[in-house]
């Protein structure tokens, strides 16, 4: 389980998520065009927001750069297990 810590506010914060199949393998984003990342935010609320593969996509490593607007919430959401997500764990904006 992964914890971090999220400010209502931030910029520029990096997210990072490894996209795994059923399986629990690596998915291989070289060839994705797009790529998103969605949220469930403490008032439960969902937003999405687009990502970006770097590194070539062997990996499966989705980033995102929070940008204004994004943390607008105080709060904590224990966000829920997802088929496909190395992302596990509580998520609290303060």
């Amino acid at each position: 389980m992964t914890n971090i810590a999220l400010h209502v506010g931030d910029t520029g914060t990096e997210l990072r998520n490894v996209v795994k199949d059923q399986d629990g393998n690596i998915v291989d984003l070289t060839s994705a065009t797009a790529v998103y990342m969605v949220f469930t935010k403490p008032d439960l609320t969902v937003a999405q927001v687009t990502g970006f593969v770097s590194g070539g996509g062997s990996d499966g490593i989705v980033r995102y750069l929070t940008l204004a607007g994004t943390l607008d919430q105080e709060g904590t959401k224990d966000e829920r297990e997802r088929p496909g997500s190395e992302r596990r764990g509580n998520h609290r904006a303060r």
